[in-house]
């Protein structure tokens, strides 16, 4: 992976944030505010025979779009219905509308071939010069990929403005088909949304209600959070905090007999991870404060983005899990009840500073 895709790492960190405001980038033609009535026209000019497609709804009248414009079918007997195979190569485009029926989110995604999940990513970035907001390579397995980036989820995160741009690039297991996704947010947009409806993104974002999305801290509160006392990480597979008990119950090797990791809280099990050899596994628990916990998680692989961090939250005593985030060795300070994750900056990855809450 970090041969393939080191032309992309070069580009990623030629990109300077202290640029201009992007202009307009496009998936398949499809530009942020572009009207649905638009959209449609390029999308009968992109499939005249026709493509299969998909609906989605989200809160303040929010609804997604995502067209499949290569793919192979499964036929399911027992619905009489034909879907997208999702165990075979793919490329889709999903559009995210406002309720003025203008798009706000674009996405690019490609599953298949190293080579196909590359062409893709040479051409975004051929058609993007605006600031690189994110830039990542992981080698997750494919179901824990899609949920932690999952287009939707990250539109309703709290804090996010401007308009950003990601690309990813997921190299799976051997044997496995990687996975390649370009996102282009209008988040300004979705922010207006918000103050218009706030409860209605209270009842989508679940996790981010209660602190369990790290929001990216600006620059000036990066640096001092950088300086603030630092929290040593630690290896126990136990926390208390007042009648709350988290357990990390470690991957075990006895012969034939694998289980996996387990994650308890209060006797209750609330995340059972795959092996470590198929997936991910659950390594370490501490107390961050107010019945907030980080948990260490691991993947299979041996780069930094196989180390991960994992939130924790415990409200009346049930445990509420956070999506998987970060990279290895992040350096974790506290101030004024903000914990604050500071990764730095490596060949492939820049410096960041994520804060929850």
């Amino acid at each position: 992976m970090k041969h393939t895709f080191n032309a992309l790492a070069l580009a990623a960190a030629l990109v300077s944030p202290t640029l201009l405001a992007a202009p307009d980038f496009t998936v398949h033609d499809v530009a942020l505010g572009m009207p649905y009535d638009e959209v449609n026209l390029l999308l009968q000019e992109t499939c005249p025979r026709g493509c299969m497609t998909y609906t989605g709804s989200g809160p303040a009248g929010i609804h997604s779009l995502t067209v499949f414009l290569r793919y192979q079918t499964i036929y399911f007997g027992n619905t009489r219905r034909t879907e997208v195979n999702r165990d075979k190569p793919y490329e889709s485009a999903t559009y995210t509308f406002g309720p003025d029926h203008r798009v706000i989110a674009l996405e690019a995604e490609v599953k298949g071939s190293l080579t196909a999940g590359k062409k893709l990513a040479d051409e975004a970035l051929a058609r993007y010069s605006g600031p690189l907001q994110a830039f990542t390579q992981t080698n997750k397995v494919a179901v824990h990929a899609q949920a932690s980036l999952d287009h939707l989820s990250y539109l309703y995160a709290p804090n996010m403005t401007g308009k950003q741009f990601e690309l990813s690039v997921i190299e799976p297991a051997p044997s496995r088909m990687a996975v390649t996704r370009v996102n282009y947010w209008d988040f300004d947009a979705v922010r207006a949304l918000e103050a218009a409806k706030p409860a209605d993104f209270m009842t989508v974002r679940g996790p981010a209600g209660l602190g369990l999305v790290p929001r990216e801290a600006n620059a000036a509160e990066a640096a001092k959070a950088r300086r603030y006392p630092a929290l040593e990480i630690g290896t126990q597979t136990q926390a208390v905090n007042g009648n709350d008990k988290v357990q990390v119950i470690a991957e075990q090797h006895d012969g034939n007999k694998n289980p996996p990791s387990q994650l308890l809280v209060n006797g209750a099990l609330i995340g059972k991870s795959a092996l470590l050899s198929d997936g991910m596994s659950f390594e370490a628990v501490q107390h961050l404060g107010d019945g907030l916990f980080l948990v260490s998680a691991a993947w299979a692989g041996n780069g930094c983005s196989a180390q991960e961090q994992i939130l924790l939250k415990v409200v009346n005593g049930k445990g509420h899990l956070s999506e998987p985030f970060g990279r290895c060795e992040p350096q974790i300070t506290q101030h004024a009840g903000t914990t604050y994750f500071n990764f730095a900056e490596t060949e492939y990855e820049p410096q960041q500073t994520l804060a929850t809450p």
